[in-house]
């Protein structure tokens, strides 16, 4: 009889890169944000697994560093995410092709140099339809990646393998591949919906239906930018939350400068080889931004408590209570009920 297997996934919100922290992050000798990480990095090292949604291009300093509405990030992040823990990195999102196929092709070549592995985009054919499937403390994870659409920047109809979209055939297909490659929990990472509010909408709604029923055990949804629902289906085996917020960003205010690490717990039954989601534990963050010498710092903090003390670096009186808020902006009973059907 095969030995039970216990594996950690940890994940979070979005990461952008505004102009501020590209400044932020400048060195004599380049760039470096690892300072952001400094106090969530333990969450992340800790995990069998973590991953996260790379809402920016990696597209190399020729073509200059900035940040919105085109977003390219000096590619120290990718080595500075490695180091934080992060080993997974989903890449489909609306600034995926800020810089064409050059920016596209760039961003994951800078996520190979630094060991990291990607799903979302790709550099050819045969790349897209490669499942990234890991072996995860014994349990084979898959991990899926699409969005909803560019910013109107078009992608080439000869070379449609460079950017997932929320095509169902194609998930279709990508689930028959994890499920080829025998992953043991299947991960979709849709990016979908509307930015900055509360909700996720019908349709949001209908497709992680969709994907339940499909097979796909686990979906992490992002791009809202501010935390959104999570249900966890104990009957049936599958957990959704359709945004973590914002992990790492400029934005400020209407909890733009807020998102949650969620650590998720999956089993794997030693005589059934079946695979349960175990536990899910959460723990909210905040984007401390402070000034320094002229531009500002930015270090992401672990919220542990609503009342902010000494060892939290000063955090701004109104963060009272944002923990507890943010932990009920989890809970939504009427999405609930529209998830599962009841």
């Amino acid at each position: 009889m095969m030995m039970a297997r216990t594996a950690t996934l940890a994940t979070c919100g979005d990461i952008m890169v505004h102009d501020a922290q590209i400044d932020a992050a400048r060195r004599n000798d380049g760039f470096d944000f690892s300072e952001c990480f400094e106090h969530v990095a333990p969450m992340f090292n800790s995990a069998d697994c973590a991953f996260c949604n790379l809402e920016t291009t990696l597209s190399g300093s020729k073509r200059g560093y900035r940040g919105y509405p085109l977003f390219n990030t000096p590619e120290h992040l990718a080595r500075n995410l490695a180091d934080a823990g992060f080993s997974v990195i989903t890449t489909a999102n609306n600034h995926s092709p800020d810089y064409h196929e050059p920016g596209i092709i760039s961003t994951l070549d800078f996520l190979d140099a630094a060991g990291l592995r990607h799903t979302g985009t790709a550099r050819s054919a045969e790349e897209r339809t490669r499942p990234l499937v890991l072996d995860v403390n014994g349990i084979r994870t898959g991990f899926m990646a699409y969005t909803y659409g560019t910013n109107d920047i078009p992608i080439p109809s000869d070379k449609s393998y460079l950017l997932n979209f929320l095509k169902k055939e194609d998930i279709e297909a990508d689930v028959r591949s994890m499920r080829a490659a025998d992953a043991d929990i299947i991960i979709c990472c849709p990016h979908f919906g509307a930015e900055y509010v509360k909700a996720p909408d019908e349709g949001q709604i209908a497709l992680v239906r969709w994907l339940w029923d499909l097979g796909v055990q686990i979906v992490i949804g992002n791009h809202s930018h501010i935390v959104q629902p999570a249900v966890w289906d104990r009957t049936h085996n599958r957990y959704a939350v359709f945004s973590l917020g914002n992990f790492l960003s400029n934005q400020r205010e209407d909890w733009k400068d807020c998102g949650m690490i969620a650590k998720i717990s999956v089993q794997k039954d030693g005589s059934s080889g079946r695979t349960m989601i175990a536990g899910i534990e959460y723990l909210p963050t905040y984007v401390h931004r402070w000034e320094e010498n002229g531009k500002f710092r930015y270090r992401i903090l672990p919220l542990e408590s609503d009342r902010p003390h000494a060892g939290d670096h000063a955090l701004p009186a109104e963060m009272q209570g944002r923990r507890s808020g943010l932990l009920q902006r989890l809970s939504d009973p009427k999405i609930e009920r529209l998830l599962l059907g009841g």
